[in-house]
């Protein structure tokens, strides 16, 4: 590859890059406006993160867009941004970067939507552990435990149908903005 084609690669790296945080933050910001319980773009953000950038950068960019609108919710809403329970939430998004990570390298729709409901699941699972263990609201015994994931059945269904339509939404716009972006052909004079 010549010096000229390296750095026009280069060039469309940065670009795609800065676009996906672009997109990133936009998702992020949704979460900021009224919607059902557990109707976020947090999994489709992380995983979207754990597609199109490396795992540092897709890390700290998703990690500190949503750590940074917990605070401003807390703010609005009048509640504590972290806790113990913080702990689970962002090992759960962690792990679901993972699983984007994992899946970036043939990525398809089969495999978004395959990818999206095990993230979904297990976030859902991992987190309601969390709950469980560090809200005071259940007793520590099976019996709360049980107690705990049958309260949260309802949360499942929202997570479900929010997860999927958010990276639905945050993956075909993507793409089709790279493509609209990158690789039109330029307008002759």
């Amino acid at each position: 590859m010549s010096d000229n084609e390296n750095a026009m690669k280069n060039s469309s790296d940065q670009k795609r890059k800065l676009l996906s945080l672009a997109w990133m933050a936009i998702a992020v910001a949704s979460r900021l406006f009224p919607h059902p319980p557990n109707m976020s773009p947090a999994l489709g953000v992380t995983l979207f993160a754990g597609r199109e950038l490396g795992w540092k950068t897709g890390l700290a960019a998703s990690l500190s867009m949503l750590a940074l609108s917990d605070i401003l919710l807390a703010s609005i809403q009048g509640h504590s941004a972290f806790g113990w329970w913080s702990l689970f939430t962002y090992s759960g998004l962690i792990a679901v970067m993972a699983l984007g990570r994992v899946g970036a390298k043939s990525f398809s729709a089969p495999r978004a939507i395959g990818l999206t409901l095990v993230s979904s699941f297990g976030f859902w699972t991992w987190t309601n552990l969390g709950t469980w263990l560090t809200s005071g609201m259940y007793t520590l015994d099976a019996a709360g435990l049980g107690a705990c994931y049958a309260m949260a059945l309802p949360f499942l269904g929202y997570a479900l149908v929010g997860d999927l339509s958010f990276m639905l939404v945050i993956f075909l716009s993507f793409d089709f903005a790279r493509q609209q972006l990158f690789t039109r052909a330029p307008l002759s004079a």
